[in-house]
């Protein structure tokens, strides 16, 4: 384990604590922090080191980054921003990743919707819905949708498996 942020950029970011869901701590925007829908501008707040995933590797020589086949995470809605600093690696090693797709935390993240979705468009072709019993391959181009539409509450979200068919 390491006691690090994984992000888009190497710097010290804040995180906001929840006393209630201890899986809820969350990488807080930076500027105005609007009210929301969990309260979270009340929240306890500490500062983390973040860095880009990309650089992680080249610092971590020791760790065997070939052999990872998968990645699966639910970071409360940093997912964009890991996906920028991990860009390299997810494009050289063209493995699934799933995570949490949770638009309105993804939003409160600092990520815009457009950000989002130019990030996967460059990184994967399909999806997978992972919490349905009966899962297609979807296009890419159908996250879109599938943000308008979740994005309509704070609790709508899904998890999804991104694949790069090239």
């Amino acid at each position: 384990a390491f006691n690090i942020a994984l992000s888009d950029q190497n710097s010290e970011l804040t995180m906001e604590l929840s006393h209630k869901n201890f899986g809820d701590h969350r990488i807080r925007q930076s500027g105005d922090i609007k009210k929301g829908h969990y309260q979270e501008e009340d929240r306890k707040t500490i500062d983390v080191k973040s860095m880009a995933f990309d650089e992680f590797i080249k610092k971590n020589n020791q760790i065997d980054f070939k052999n990872v086949a998968m990645v699966w995470m639910d970071i409360q809605g940093h997912e964009g921003k890991f996906l920028q600093g991990a860009r390299d690696f997810l494009s050289s090693q063209k493995i699934p990743v799933v995570m949490e797709f949770w638009p309105y935390g993804i939003l409160r993240s600092g990520t815009t919707k457009n950000e989002f979705l130019a990030s996967l468009n460059k990184l994967f072709t399909h999806f997978y819905m992972v919490d349905s019993e009966f899962t297609k391959l979807q296009n890419i181009s159908n996250v879109e949708d599938l943000f308008d539409e979740s994005s309509k509450t704070a609790s709508g979200g899904y998890n999804l498996a991104f694949v790069n068919k090239h």
